[in-house]
């Protein structure tokens, strides 16, 4: 176990920490949405390191049973939030807000379908990543565009991008993986929490 797993342990907690912090100020489910995904992450990171310990047997089956569905229902309850945030980039789809909302957990669905293949079940991970990282660099280069202190966030995107290329790339670079994608956690969560400010002390909004 390296070192870099704690240090996504900690991003995890911070990412909790922040989202909770701002869905207290603001009360909105795509904040809401975020902090739930941050505890299945922290979840998920603790599997990590509760596996190495417990060996093989029908513990380890169950912490990676626990350890997949909540890291599908994280990649959900995220692709949530980032639909909600296109939501309030394009207006004229406001009418759609539920299913902003439910879409996304047909993911869930459609990883039960494929709950006994290992194999197609990575392959779905890995699509739903790739997907709500190129949603989200996509989303929020846009609305850096408008407002430049965005642009935080979209960093923290860049971040997660360059961790999934390096974990479908170079899978023996895991500690540089972990290392990215702690480093894009902490400065989205960050750039959340400043961006709120700004707009709550500029405009009387929220994110």
């Amino acid at each position: 176990m390296h070192w870099g797993v704690y240090l996504l342990a900690a991003a995890g907690v911070f990412a909790s920490c922040i989202s909770f912090y701002l869905y207290k100020k603001i009360n909105k489910f795509k904040i809401l949405a975020i902090f739930i995904a941050s505890l299945l992450f922290i979840l998920i990171v603790a599997g990590m390191i509760v596996s190495p310990i417990i060996g093989e047997g029908m513990g380890a089956v169950i912490i990676s049973q626990i350890t997949r569905w909540a890291q599908i229902f994280s990649i959900a309850f995220v692709l949530s939030s980032l639909l909600l945030f296109l939501k309030n980039m394009k207006p004229v789809y406001g009418q759609f807000t539920g299913s902003y909302i439910v879409f996304p957990f047909i993911i869930v669905l459609s990883y039960g379908l494929v709950y006994n293949s290992t194999v197609l079940q990575n392959f779905l991970i890995n699509i739903y990543e790739a997907a709500i990282t190129i949603v989200g660099l996509l989303i929020f280069i846009s609305y850096s565009y408008n407002e430049h202190r965005y642009f935080i966030i979209f960093a923290g995107t860049v971040f997660f991008l360059l961790s999934f290329i390096i974990n479908m790339l170079l899978p023996s670079y895991a500690i540089l993986e972990h290392v990215l994608l702690a480093v894009g956690i902490v400065t989205v969560l960050s750039g959340f929490l400043l961006v709120n400010d700004y707009l709550q002390q500029t405009a009387g909004e929220t994110l």
